[in-house]
């Protein structure tokens, strides 16, 4: 869907209370990731994932993962290596992303 800039799939699986969090610091709220998709401020090129860990607790899932990315930031073009952690929510047969933070992968 961040590919794709598909603002309905987006709008069905992200929380009202999204909080984005990217590894240069940058923190979006769903609206401000909605418009920063849509100004191309972030341009995501490619999305790879790897290493893909989910732990179920109640109504909360955790997801980790590494995420290799080609993105453009501010007309920058970046090649990154992530470790993001997402925490998604189950409210009745729907489950929508709260929060996910960024950090970057240092060899």
């Amino acid at each position: 869907a961040l590919l794709e800039k598909d603002s309905l799939k987006l709008d069905q699986i992200l929380h009202k209370d999204l909080s984005y969090g990217h590894s240069n610091g940058l923190v979006e709220n769903k609206y401000e990731l909605f418009q920063n998709l849509k100004s191309k401020k972030i341009h995501y090129n490619t999305i790879a994932y790897e290493n893909l860990k989910i732990q179920n607790i109640k109504q909360i899932q955790i997801v980790r993962y590494t995420m290799i990315v080609n993105v453009d930031f501010e007309s920058k073009n970046y090649d990154l290596k992530l470790h993001c952690l997402q925490t998604w929510i189950k409210n009745g047969k729907q489950i929508k992303l709260i929060a996910r933070q960024a950090t970057k992968i240092v060899n």
